[in-house]
């Protein structure tokens, strides 16, 4: 049986606000039971211990991070000057921009506070406009914002602060509740009307406009006529559940959040209004409101965004309907709904506030796509035919053997039902459904079937419009297959607005005509409309109110009737972001809006167009390379200043000053006169690698149905770099004159330094080319006497000593003649001696003058090899080299030479030695030659030149001296000689 409702009932049919839940993972959070505030800009921020994070548009951003050891924040709370204050354990302080921009905690205890404050836990904080209320179980405490002093009161057991009636009250646990007198701490008991109750846990209001309090035992007290009153829930002052959250509305009102209930609206007295109480409403734990018509709550999922003053609901599962391509009817003052296969309607006992549908009762297992409400008679259709639903609740089979598709409402006792295959027309006749008019054969499925007058205008896909009528007991049809300029493609929309109707498509100009004549139709009002409409048009339905409700391919917007005109309202449905809504307006069952899965409720009649608050404000400026602030972001600064050139790339973070759509916002932004361009970072603007001047920057929101709100202008300049700037300029030909005279003394001195080296290496390679001018002097001197000296000797040994040995010989064979006399060979042997003496001084002559030796062998090999000419020697005389041998100057090695020979035969001929031994010791600084032997010895000292002997010392001496060097014989009778010659490696001129 059916539960008749009435109209009031109807009225009252409401569904859920539109909501957006921000999930704990999607804000950055890591526990539940976060606090609510609101920043200086209007944004909302939801803080737990140790992390403020805000929500800056569509994304949440982390504005305070920092595990402070001991500061666990128990309340933090934004005071509308633009002061966060928090309240801890013993403790209580505010949040303040440190000089990089960063936000940090700063505590305001004085150092004179009495004992108690360091045990209190200040779990809450109260701002008004006089001063700050700190407060825990342990007492209050009052900073006062002229003086800046503190105030403090001790109160045991306090539950609650709260201004009341222009002072302020404190309830305590089991204790009443008292006034307090902020100037001096003092308690007095007053009277709120109703005696004793429980402590109070919430509160929300001024205390004097209205003032709401929550208490332990489920209750609500509203202030009324200067008066707490208890707040009444249905038949009772008990609430489902313990009331956990309360907030005052900004429009005025109040929000209390019911623990496993819900979350209701109340106005100023406490009257409830509205009660949401699907799934996301249930578990809430704080709320907050600081712009109208939004009201935000903490649930153990995330923030719940409750957009509570659109003029629409939404309805869904929640609410009792599965919705898929809704239908909706009035029928006896109720409003049905056939949607997925069911039918629905409005359920009256779900109380004030609330709206709810449930299955109507005894319909077949499967309705399909027909409804319609004909007089007192709902009709449904499904495979088997039309049932009729009779004002008692009962459902019978009426008109079977119909797969019906839609029905159609032509009057108050005709029913058109059309099926794929066919058309009917079916009247009330004597209590009974019978088919009234021939059936025509069906056009194929009707998607969207409009009710005309008395006629039924059918969308049957891409092109292709039916209008079927019934005249005079005929069913008529006209197809239209094309539209007016040919185009056979896209889908034909229609509406029926009074007596025309529109036909619409995308791309093309509308189409009117009278729905009973068929003629092109004047309607001049629609025209305007249509011709003024911000958006192409694609279905029009008319109110009864005489409002007409526009769709098209971004929402719906609504066009009141005002001075002769249809105005259309963009501004009032831009939070409905659906394609092309079909909108119904059953009578008497108010204005509904549908799709494919969504339908809305609309306000009948939606208060004036309220201009949204939104507007860009610049809340931050950033480097967008490292992120840190600039130190500057003013909400209502147009002058931001001058930048440096290091700092020519900015990142501008806006707010858009209002949550009021589901959509966040988006931006655009344009440097001076050029094209608008949309911001590539969400709700930032960054300007990268901005060159030297003055900027002029305009910011504005856009959403899908175009620019909202006011342009927001903001100036800029940046700086030019310092070697661009009028001081570089003027220092430039100053710099470049110095370094020119600086490269001129430098060119000058490298100048003077290669000179000078040069100079320098000229008289080293003169002393190099002189040294070895003479040593080539002195080489070609030498090798030319010592080539003489060959010459003479030649000549001496090929003439005189020759000469001289035939003479010997000849002398020889005289004195061995018969006649030779004792006298004569006495005078002949006299003469032998002295050519003997003269041949041996040639020798010697003729061998000092020649050493060919030298000039292919070294010294060392020279010695050697005049030790081996020395017959009698052999085997004797050994020579030794120590040292690295190395060549010296040719004269050098002659002379030493000649000493060796002299010293050699010196030895052999008059020491009669058994051993000699030959050194030649090539040292690091010197050269030293020495001729030892065994024999007989003298003594140097007395060594006096005789007659048939050699020079002896004096000889070795002259040689030494020629070369440098000195002279040392070691010598004595009978211990043999040692011959000592010492060449400095200077005297020597030794070459490597």
């Amino acid at each position: 049986m059916l539960v008749l409702g009435t109209s009031a009932v109807a009225a009252e049919v409401e569904g859920v606000p539109l909501t957006r839940l921000y999930q704990l993972e999607e804000i950055g959070c890591t526990a539940q039971g976060l606090q609510l505030l609101h920043d200086s800009y209007g944004r909302v921020a939801v803080a737990q211990q140790g992390e403020v994070f805000v929500l800056n548009d569509a994304t949440w951003q982390r504005t305070w991070w920092g595990y402070v050891p001991g500061l666990n924040f128990r309340r933090i709370v934004a005071d509308p000057g633009g002061e966060t204050y928090y309240g801890v354990f013993g403790s209580w302080g505010v949040f303040r921009k440190s000089p990089n921009g960063e936000i940090e905690p700063v505590s305001l205890v004085p150092a004179d506070a009495p004992a108690w404050v360091r045990q209190c836990d200040f779990c809450d904080i109260l701002c008004t406009p006089r001063g700050i209320f700190f407060w825990g179980q342990n007492g209050v405490v009052y900073l006062d914002r002229v003086s800046g002093r503190y105030s403090y009161r001790s109160v045991e057991g306090l539950s609650w602060l709260f201004p009341f009636q222009g002072k302020f009250a404190v309830s305590t646990f089991g204790g009443g509740v008292f006034g307090l007198d902020v100037a001096d701490g003092a308690l007095t008991r007053v009277e709120i009307g109703i005696g004793e109750f429980p402590p109070v846990f919430a509160s929300a209001g001024d205390g004097v406009s209205g003032l709401l309090l929550a208490t332990g035992s489920r209750q609500l007290l509203a202030l009324r006529a200067g008066r707490l009153e208890f707040v009444k829930y249905g038949d009772t002052d008990l609430f489902p559940g313990p009331v956990v959250a309360l907030t005052a509305l900004v429009e005025g009102g109040f929000a209390a959040a019911v623990a496993g209930h819900g979350v209701l609206l109340l106005d100023r007295e406490g009257g409830v209004r509205r009660v949401f109480d699907a799934t996301d409403f249930r578990d809430v734990s704080a709320l907050s409101s600081a712009e109208p018509g939004v009201l935000w709550a903490v649930t153990a999922r995330g923030v719940l965004k409750i957009l509570h003053r659109q003029p629409f609901t939404a309805f869904g599962r929640e609410q009792g309907i599965q919705v898929s391509w809704p239908q909706i009817v009035q029928w006896r003052g109720r409003t049905v709904v056939s949607s997925g296969g069911r039918v629905y309607e409005a359920d009256p006992t779900g109380g004030v506030g609330r709206g709810r549908f449930r299955e109507l009762a005894g319909q077949p297992e499967y309705i399909g796509w027909g409804i319609a409400s004909v007089g007192d008679s709902l009709l449904l259709g499904n495979g088997n035919g039309v049932y009729e639903v009779d004002p008692m609740g009962e459902c019978a089979l009426v008109f079977p053997g119909i797969n019906v598709a839609r029905l159609v409402a032509l009057d108050a006792d005709t029913c058109l039902v059309v099926a794929t295959d066919a058309i009917a027309a079916i009247r009330r006749m004597d209590g009974a459904w019978v088919e009234c008019a021939p059936r025509h054969q069906g056009l194929g499925f009707p998607y969207v079937a409009h009710a005309g007058n008395g006629t039924a205008w059918i969308e049957l896909g891409s092109d292709r419009v039916a209008r079927i009528a019934l005249v005079d007991g005929e069913l008529q049809e006209q197809l239209f297959e094309k539209k007016p300029d040919g185009d056979d493609r896209g889908w034909v929309h229609i509406s029926v607005v009074g007596s025309t109707v529109v036909f619409c498509s995308a791309g093309r100009a509308p189409r009117y005509i009278d729905d009973r004549t068929l003629q092109e139709a004047a309607d001049p009002a629609l025209r305007s409309l249509v011709e003024r409409s911000p958006f192409r048009p694609q279905r029009i339905a008319r109110d009864e109110a005489g409002n007409l409700w526009v769709s098209h391919d971004r929402g719906l917007f609504l066009a009141r009737w005002e001075a002769g005109r249809y105005e259309p309202a963009v501004d009032l449905l831009r939070g409905l972001n659906e394609a092309m809504p079909l909108v119904h307006c059953p009578a008497g069952g108010g204005v509904w809006a549908s799709t494919g899965n969504r339908l809305y409720r609309l306000a009948s009649e939606p208060p004036a167009v309220l201009p949204l608050p939104a507007r860009p404000s610049l809340v931050a400026l950033r480097d967008p390379r490292s992120g840190a602030a600039l130190g500057r972001g003013y909400a209502n600064a147009r002058d931001l200043g001058a930048f440096r050139y290091g700092e020519n790339s900015l990142q501008l973070d806006f707010f858009a000053s209002s949550y009021a759509l589901v959509r966040p916002f988006a931006y655009e932004y344009r440097l001076g006169a050029s094209p608008w361009r949309r911001a590539n970072a969400g709700s930032s603007v960054i300007l990268a690698d901005l060159h030297e001047g003055a900027y002029t920057i305009e910011t504005r929101l856009v959403d899908p149905l175009g620019p909202v709100g006011p342009v927001a202008a903001f100036r800029l300049a940046v700086e030019a770099p310092w070697y661009r700037s009028w001081a570089a300029y003027f220092a430039y030909p100053i710099v470049a004159a110095f370094l020119i005279y600086l490269a001129t003394r430098y060119v000058a001195h490298r100048h003077r330094v290669r000179l000078a080296v040069l100079e320098q290496q000229v008289d080293v390679r003169t002393a190099e080319l002189r040294t070895a001018m003479d040593c080539l002097r002195e080489e070609a001197t030498t090798s030319a006497t010592l080539a003489e000296r060959n010459r003479l000797a030649g000549e001496i040994h090929d003439s005189l000593e020759q000469g001289l040995a035939g003479l010997s010989l000849q002398l020889e064979t005289t004195t061995r003649l018969p006649g030779c006399a004792g006298p004569v060979k006495a005078a002949l042997a006299a003469a032998i001696d002295m050519v003997l003496y003269c041949r041996d001084e040639l020798r010697h002559a003729v061998r000092g003058l020649h050493s060919p030796v030298l000039q292919t062998e070294p010294l060392e090999a020279a010695l050697r090899r005049i030790v081996g000419q020395l017959a009698p020697l052999a085997g004797l005389a050994t020579v030794e080299v120590e040292g690295t041998p190395r060549r010296i100057d040719p004269a050098t090695e002659h002379h030493l030479l000649r000493i060796a020979q002299e010293a050699l035969g010196n030895a052999v001929k008059h020491a009669e030695a058994t051993r000699i031994e030959v050194v030649l010791h090539y040292a690091k600084d010197r050269i030293l030659l020495a001729i030892a032997d065994d024999g007989r010895g003298f003594d140097p000292s007395a060594v006096v030149p005789r007659a048939g002997c050699h020079l002896g010392l004096p000889s070795f001496r002259e040689r030494a001296a020629k070369i440098g060097g000195t002279v040392e014989v070691d010598s004595a009778p009978g211990r043999g000689t040692t011959v000592r010659v010492a060449v400095p490696c200077a005297e020597a001129r030794i070459s490597q």
